[in-house]
Formats: C-alpha cells, sequence, structure tokens
C-alpha cells in the first residue's frame, strides 16, 4: 500500500497534502519514494491500493462548498498521474490496483487513452 495521506501531517513521504477536488497527480517518482521510505520491495503480480485521502476531503466541505464541487462537469479529480511512464510500470508490477479515490487517476482525461481502461485490457 502506498500511504501518501495522514491526517495530521501536511505532508507524507515527501508529497505535499494536495487538493482532491482540483485534477493534480500522484506521480510515479512519489509513488517510489513512498514505497521506499515504507521499506516496500516491490514485486511482480503486487497489488498496489493507494490512500490518498479523498474520503477525509469528502467529509470536510461545508454544504456550500460540496454543492459547487458537484456543480463541475465533469468534476475535476485528483488521481495516478496519465503517463505513459506510470502505465508501463503499473503493467509491469501489478495485477491489481485499487486508491480511495472516486477516480483512480486524475480527471479530466490529458492523454488519448485511459491508464484504467487500458489495465482492464
Amino acid at each position: 500500500m502506498d500511504d501518501i495521506y495522514r491526517e495530521s501531517q501536511p505532508e507524507v513521504n515527501g508529497i505535499q497534502a494536495y487538493d482532491s477536488f482540483k485534477t493534480g497527480s500522484i506521480t510515479l517518482d512519489q509513488l517510489k519514494a513512498v514505497a521506499e521510505s515504507q521499506g516496500t520491495e516491490i514485486k511482480f503480480r503486487d497489488i498496489l491500493i493507494i490512500r490518498s485521502g479523498y474520503i477525509n476531503s469528502f467529509n470536510k466541505p461545508s454544504k456550500d462548498q460540496a454543492e459547487a464541487y458537484a456543480s463541475v462537469v465533469p468534476p475535476n479529480l485528483s488521481g495516478v498521474e496519465q503517463s505513459e511512464a506510470v502505465l508501463g510500470s503499473f503493467w509491469e508490477h501489478f495485477s491489481a490496483t485499487a486508491g480511495d479515490q472516486p477516480s483512480f487517476e486524475c480527471w479530466r482525461e490529458y492523454l488519448s487513452f485511459a491508464i484504467v481502461r487500458t489495465l482492464r485490457g
């Protein structure tokens, strides 16, 4: 598990806390740094679970703020960086990926392909 979020800390494993409701990326370098700091050796067929802090962010906004987030269509959401390097690394190492954010990869899409759809085959 890559734990890039702790409620009491603005920075975890070198990753600055970010706004879950803005398009932003969790980079491959950040994921590798987190794994290293946790002493995790990534091996073929591992399962990657990312705890980004989305659930905590989801429960924090005021009613007005929540309605403002809900009015953005399509929504802006943080998630895994959309890049060929991320796709290649995930394809080579992981048998499954998951996260606590509603969109595993950052949303809105920037590539001509979506990592999640490619991983599903």
